[in-house]
């Protein structure tokens, strides 16, 4: 819900007090810029819990301050189990406390997610941590002759070098700006007799904001979204759900099936016009930083549903995003190929792919978007599923996501319960529009796309694989037209 930039070196406030204005779309609501000699803390902040100085960054006790990005859902109990006399109604308030109680081990009680950046003055450390997926962005290297940390690239466009900081907890080196992984956040125990079906309904509430803060839900029409949707419909009536469609559609009879079984109304946000659509394609070239056709088309489809909400006053939504890297949505595999290790990849890279996309796009809008199917409880039930689980020949054919769709069978109509993938650019129509806009003069869409990345991020590193790889997809990526094969 915020945005992060720490520098340390000669040139710190200098590059802090300018970067941070490349990351306001990120937090419009406060900037503070804190200078401690060598150090400087820049933060923006997407108010959520807690207003005004309540909940204000960095949090800082004694020698030692934090910056956090994201929602910490536990935060009362945390307050409450570990003594932690702190008024604030902000949930991130607790991790620093937590962090001087209990030094590394803090990372393992934190149920949410984040990243963040824990500064000490007397032993000149800076730790960083995200969450067991990497949910919210976080990077960290160098510029000139100073090491940093950072929400986006683009509020430091002229870095010497930069790397993904990794999940878990790790330090930062002060003269590479590497960071060094210290350790991983430890699998969760399930309950016991623990049923898919309450797990992942507890992960849906558990994003909920509290009233009388109105949010959103992304529909699509498909499985994953439609879960979440009539999870929301059952127990709040106030959100507001948003489908990208036109009469042309892939998804539209589908979200107007799952509309009329729920009984909710449906915001339907346009399709763009071909005029609208290059500059759009250049908005989101920026807020990805990347010019992966899979991550701009999908991309294009975050940004307008995240534009609508922010334009209907929302900074918090739902999306479906995870199931499928979850619960093996992309493919129908047979048992003799690795499914597992497909499974694990897409898993691991997630936090660059999928979520780097769904971050950037909504953050754009400075709107959060709320994940249940990547809750740390679902994915250590996923974790317990055998083959049969997340695939059954059916008639010859193979079904994915077995599991997901046994559980909610009797929450859905069963026109939404046995619908296959149909990506988001695809359902809205949107790829259809990308692929040919991109390709209307006989180029591939990765070249026109790349051209255009160079005119907006001259200083990069083009040959950087993290700005255009996808990994297992990019084969597909590479081969792909306007629908699915």
């Amino acid at each position: 819900m915020c945005g992060i930039l720490v520098v340390s070196g000669p040139d710190a406030s200098k590059l802090v007090s300018k970067g941070i204005t490349a990351l306001r779309h990120r937090g419009p609501d406060e900037t503070v810029v804190r200078d401690l000699n060598s150090i400087c803390l820049g933060f923006v902040r997407l108010s959520i819990n807690g207003t005004g100085s309540d909940g204000s960054q960095p949090f800082s006790a004694g020698f030692q301050h934090c910056l956090i990005n994201g929602e910490i859902f536990n935060h009362q109990e945390l307050k409450e189990t570990n003594k932690i006399e702190e008024h604030s109604v902000s949930d991130t308030s607790v991790v620093l406390p937590l962090y001087q109680q209990m030094g590394d081990q803090f990372l393992d009680l934190l149920d949410g997610f984040f990243s963040g950046v824990i500064y000490d003055e007397e032993r000149q450390r800076l730790i960083c941590f995200r969450d067991h997926i990497g949910k919210k962005p976080l990077y960290s290297g160098r510029i000139g002759d100073n090491v940093f940390v950072c929400s986006e690239l683009k509020s430091l466009p002229s870095y010497s070098s930069f790397s993904r900081v990794p999940k878990g907890l790790s330090t930062i080196n002060m003269e590479s700006g590497e960071p060094i992984s210290l350790r991983k956040i430890q699998d969760t125990q399930l309950r016991p007799n623990s049923v898919l079906r309450d797990i992942v309904v507890r992960s849906i509430l558990k994003r909920i904001p509290a009233p009388p803060r109105r949010f959103g839900v992304f529909l699509s029409g498909g499985l994953d979204s439609s879960i979440v949707a009539s999870i929301v419909n059952q127990f709040r009536d106030d959100a507001v759900f948003y489908s990208l469609t036109d009469e042309t559609s892939p998804d539209y009879e589908p979200t107007r099936n799952i509309a009329q079984h729920l009984k909710i109304e449906i915001r339907s946000v346009p399709l763009p016009t071909q005029k609208q659509l290059p500059a759009l394609i250049e908005d989101v070239v920026v807020a990805t930083e990347s010019y992966n056709p899979s991550f701009i088309s999908n991309g294009i489809a975050t940004y307008l549903l995240a534009q609508a909400a922010h334009a209907d006053g929302l900074k918090v939504v739902l999306s479906g995003e995870g199931a499928d890297e979850v619960f093996l949505g992309y493919h129908k595999l047979s048992q003799n190929e690795d499914w597992q290790g497909i499974r694990t990849s897409l898993l691991d890279n997630l936090h660059f792919t999928e979520i780097r996309r769904l971050d950037t796009c909504t953050m754009a809008h400075s709107v959060e978007a709320r994940c249940p199917f990547l809750d740390r409880e679902v994915l250590a039930f996923a974790r317990r599923l055998s083959y049969q689980d997340f695939f059954r020949n059916q008639d010859g054919c193979i079904i994915n996501k077995v599991a997901l769709r046994i559980a909610f069978k009797d929450d859905l109509p069963s026109s939404i319960v046995q619908r296959g993938k149909v990506s988001m650019d695809v359902g809205s129509g949107l790829r259809k529009m990308v692929v040919e806009h991109l390709t209307s003069y006989g180029q591939k869409e990765i070249d026109v796309l790349q051209e255009l990345w160079k005119r907006k991020f001259a200083q990069f590193d083009e040959t950087n694989p993290h700005f255009f790889t996808y990994p297992i997809m990019d084969q597909y990526i590479a081969h792909r037209g306007v629908s699915h094969r």
